[in-house]
């Protein structure tokens, strides 16, 4: 029977890289209009802070689940190990007639 399983190095290798591409996403810039009335280069400018705003949570959200893909895998690892030793021992106490 072959092995079954989550391979954990593989797992947090995959989850670190998707980690890592969303960290270089740089953080947008805002131009600096200076004194403006005009609505239109108003509305410019919130978009751009709402813009850098919206790349941060998203960061911060990609971050945490990051975490939790990576406690995911610990917690197979060890649900993995468990199943284990439970089918070992269940074996052990099976007798033929």
């Amino acid at each position: 029977m072959g092995k079954t399983g989550v391979d954990k190095a593989a797992w947090d290798a995959v989850v670190s890289k998707a980690d890592s591409a969303v960290s270089s996403i740089s953080k947008p810039t805002i131009n600096d209009l200076g004194k403006t009335t005009l609505k239109r280069f108003k509305k410019v400018i919130e978009t751009q802070k709402t813009l850098v705003n919206t790349v941060e949570s998203f960061k911060n959200v990609s971050k945490t689940d990051t975490q939790k893909m990576k406690q995911v895998a610990e917690n197979i690892v060890n649900e993995d190990k468990q199943a284990s030793r439970t089918f070992e021992q269940n074996t052990t106490k099976v007798r033929f007639k």
